[in-house]
């Protein structure tokens, strides 16, 4: 009876132990891809952005192709950077994670302002990230991302 429940004991520890680390890379994957990412952003960085990415990362901005691989998606985040300024804010619904893969679901909303002028243009939409844990200890960086996006209605402005 004894062996029965130290062996429940460490298959209990096991558990929990496994369940603080899951929870504790959602929220260092939570923290990426809200604060750090909208700061970078808000920033305008574009070295302190691509830090965020993989060498072989895919962007699928909507109504536009794949953008693939590093210097293409850098080159992007530069004229994107040179033509407008954004400040937004992301919620993350949903983090799912696989091995050294994780899925997160959320949505975003914001202001585009043009650098050439004009009114700031008020948006909101949903994104999907791929993420993959690196091997220095775990930190998570881009892989792919998709988003959307949709004017938000004149009255919620």
């Amino acid at each position: 009876m004894k062996r029965l429940a130290v062996v429940f004991t460490l298959a209990l520890s096991a558990v929990l132990l496994t369940g603080s680390a899951a929870f504790a890379q959602h929220d260092e994957i939570r923290k990426l891809l809200g604060e750090t990412y909208e700061k970078v952003e808000g920033a305008g960085n574009v070295d302190a952005k691509m830090r965020l990415y993989l060498p072989d990362a895919v962007v699928m901005p909507p109504d536009g192709s794949a953008i693939v691989g590093y210097q293409a998606v850098r080159n992007w985040h530069e004229q994107l950077y040179t033509r407008s300024s954004a400040q937004l804010s992301s919620a993350v619904d949903e983090v799912q994670m696989l091995g050294d893969w994780a899925f997160v679901r959320g949505s975003w909303n914001g202001t585009i302002t043009l650098k050439a002028g004009g009114d700031p243009k008020h948006e909101a939409g949903k994104f999907v990230v791929l993420l993959r844990r690196q091997p220095d200890g775990g930190s998570w960086r881009i892989a792919r991302e998709m988003w959307n996006a949709q004017p938000v209605p004149a009255d919620s402005k």
